[in-house]
């Protein structure tokens, strides 16, 4: 798991991750609580293992892809095929 950049919005308790499709080059973001950004944080370190879905409960599979593959949502289609759920 990995991301290009987080930008943390206290104001507001949330933050938006980032990442570089390494396909097309496209950004994908999304929207995480403060807490679900420490936890991605804390995993890049190495500081926690809990699993991307752990993390993340409440997001689409997509969106938990683009943290572990780095895919956008129309390469993730390319690579792995049209999501059926």
């Amino acid at each position: 798991m990995k991301f290009d950049k987080i930008t943390m919005h206290p104001e507001a308790g949330n933050a938006t991750v980032c990442r570089e499709c390494p396909m097309c080059k496209k950004k994908s973001h999304f929207i995480v609580t403060t807490k679900e950004a420490w936890e991605i944080i804390d995993r890049t370190r190495g500081l926690n293992t809990k699993s991307v879905q752990d993390i993340l409960p409440n997001h689409t599979p997509t969106e938990r892809e683009i943290l572990l593959s780095g895919f956008c949502p129309r390469c993730q289609e390319e690579v792995f095929g049209k999501d059926e759920g």
